[in-house]
């Protein structure tokens, strides 16, 4: 099964192939030289790996705060200190079963006290922050300047105990201030690096030109570049990212004007390069890579952190675009729901999501919820489904809400300015769609059945609208021998026959459009009951009270509980192995959960900050590991 069978996967299936079009295009093998980047992660695990095997707290913020790393760097990866960090690192693993744990501390240190050969990490000191820093990427971004910056009590004791036997054997006097010597664990051939003196720590450097840098006089970076919020950020975290992308934009103007003409070129020609791409995808496609290019001129920073916690681990992303540019502007006409609003769904579902439709980003996030298109050659059925769609546009939508689970059942709540037009036009568009014609995520193998006032309920009227799916629609790409492999998993998400009822409810003084998925009426109607009597409802659920405040009062995106997933997904890996033989998948198997695996993933957009969440509970986090290390052993 291909990508574009999935629901939501078909527009980037077509932006990926375009991609690979011009990839294949520009891609030049004597620009794939790797061997430095490489070198560099060997630098930051093995010298700030010291943080996980030995039994502080970090600098409060402040007005301003400067670093040791000169202001122009591109990157930089902080770490928060090593005392917090490994305090952070066991508190998490407490909350893993008993062998995950155990397994995972024993790789963990298996493969730290092999980097760390020979080196005695006393010498730093615990409570202060270490620095990863690339000044440079160079002209085809496989030649990284980088630094390290390592927080040491006594520089003296740090070339006599850190560094090893031939490392300091090897060092030789390169001009004030500056050391070099032979370091052999960044590659198999010894390589050398640079090593500078600062207040408080040393800095070890890829090239010369670099600990130029820092034997002279040089300006600091400093938290005036962030901003308040980004700043916050930064130094309460446990693990930093910052992206100096008002840097590294002009640094590579001219390659990012060049990828634009590219990419528009390919787009002129996406008709003929990409089977079965629609205009109107192609269309959407150029504006999305505007806005992208458009967002790369008007950005200034970006700040990636890392929170380890009992409760989960915890990836945010926060962008500062400039005051008044054409991205801030769209970012002040995007909003948000209230934790409170995706709380009010019924409870017991895997899957809640809640998205408001007001902005551009709103609008791209939904483009998929009205993808419908009449069967090829029905032209007359696609012109009244179009006016149809038109309807719903002017009704205007204003949030969608939803919480589902597999074999495709569940509640969705729409909130439109004009509730009345939007449930007119949600009937006609069913109406007038024929076998063959393509509904969000699947085709249809008959018109619907559609029937109006089918049901009465609590003084609400619902439509009932019968859908036959195609089974070929997914299948069509997949050879003969492979269908029936890959059919009844298909089966477990979408069914072959689903019934969708749709009405117009009215709950505190306020009118929603809702649609009920599922096999008959008494199945669905709890659900209604439960979002009108606000009685079991996710936010009764434990788990919900520590997503809450992670969601905060203006956030978008959804909740995705893996444990009644993990049957899906092993079962998922059993068709791949069954399917692509080559894969070695087939002993992949997630072990049932007893509890709850919360995943949290949403997004925000507040004055010129856009910011996004990655959020994985303490179980979640244990599912995750659980698939990286059966996969690895598979893999390897």
């Amino acid at each position: 099964m291909s990508k574009s069978d999935l629901p939501v996967g078909r527009l980037a299936h077509r932006f990926n192939l375009l991609a690979n079009q011009v990839a294949l295009k520009r891609w030049d093998p004597k620009h794939a030289s790797v061997g430095r980047v490489k070198s560099a992660i060997i630098v930051i695990l093995t010298f700030t790996g010291v943080a996980l095997l030995w039994p502080t707290q970090a600098q409060p913020p402040t007005d301003e705060l400067q670093f040791p790393y000169p202001a122009q760097a591109q990157m930089v990866l902080m770490l928060s200190g090593l005392d917090r960090l490994q305090e952070r690192i066991d508190k998490l693993a407490d909350t893993m079963a008993v062998r995950q744990r155990e397994r995972w501390r024993q790789n963990l240190s298996k493969q730290l006290e092999s980097l760390l050969k020979g080196r005695d990490a006393s010498v730093l000191r615990r409570d202060a922050r270490l620095y990863f820093v690339i000044h440079d990427l160079g002209e085809d971004l496989s030649n990284p300047h980088w630094s390290l910056l390592l927080p040491v009590r006594s520089h003296r004791d740090f070339r006599l105990s850190f560094l090893t036997l031939e490392e300091r054997q090897s060092r030789t006097k390169e001009g004030k201030g500056i050391e070099a010597f032979r370091c052999t664990l960044l590659n198999d051939e010894p390589q050398t690096v640079y090593l500078v003196d600062l207040p408080d720590y040393v800095a070890v450097c890829s090239e010369r030109v670099v600990a130029e840098v820092y034997a002279g006089e040089y300006t600091r970076g400093s938290t005036r570049v962030l901003g308040p919020r980004l700043t916050e950020a930064f130094l309460r975290s446990d693990v930093a990212f910052y992206l100096n992308l008002e840097g590294l934009v002009q640094r590579y103007a001219n390659e990012l004007r060049a990828l634009k003409g590219l990419l528009d070129f390919a787009l002129r020609r996406a008709g003929q390069e990409i089977p079965g791409l629609s205009e109107a995808e192609a269309e959407l496609i150029k504006k999305m890579l505007l806005g992208l290019f458009q967002a790369l001129e008007d950005s200034q920073a970006a700040v990636l952190t890392l929170n380890l916690e009992p409760g989960g681990l915890d990836l945010h992303l926060q962008i500062r675009f400039g005051e008044n540019t054409a991205s801030s502007k769209v970012l002040a006409s995007e909003t948000g729901l209230a934790a409170a609003e995706i709380g009010q769904l019924p409870a017991g579902m895997p899957y809640y999501y809640a998205f408001a439709a007001q902005g551009q980003i709103g609008a791209l996030m939904l483009q998929d919820r009205t993808r419908f298109q009449a069967a090829d050659k029905d032209a007359p059925g696609q012109r009244l489904l179009q006016l149809h769609l038109d309807d719903l546009r002017q009704a205007d939508l204003q949030s969608w809400r939803g919480c589902l689970r597999f074999p495709l059942s569940g509640l969705e709540v729409l909130r439109y300015r004009d509730a009345d037009k939007a449930l007119r036009a949600w009937v006609k568009l069913y109406k007038v769609l024929g076998a063959g014609a393509h509904i969000p995520g699947a085709r249809l193998k008959m018109a619907p059945g559609v029937r109006e006032n089918a049901v009465q309920h609590r003084g609400f009227s619902f439509t009932e609208v019968r859908l036959h799916h195609d089974d070929e629609h997914w299948l069509e790409d997949a050879p003969e021998a492979q269908k029936e492999v890959i059919r009844p998993f298909i089966h477990q998400l979408y069914p072959e026959r689903v019934t969708l009822w749709i009405g117009l409810i009215e709950k505190n003084k306020r009118r929603e459009i809702v649609h009920l998925w599922g096999r008959d009426w008494d199945s669905v109607s709890p659900w209604l009951d439960s979002y009108l009597d606000g009685k079991h409802t996710l936010s009764s659920r434990p788990e919900f009270s520590s997503l809450r405040p992670l969601w905060g009062e203006h956030s978008n995106g959804f909740i995705v509980d893996l444990q009644p997933l993990i049957p899906a997904i092993n079962e998922l890996f059993r068709m791949i192995a069954n399917v692509e033989e080559e894969l070695p998948v087939s002993r992949i198997k997630l072990k049932q959960l007893s509890s709850p695996a919360p995943l949290l993933w949403s997004y925000m957009c507040q004055e010129e900050i856009f910011s996004m969440r990655v959020h994985f509970s303490a179980q979640a986090f244990g599912v995750l590991l659980q698939l990286l290390e059966q996969a690895s052993k598979e893999f390897d």
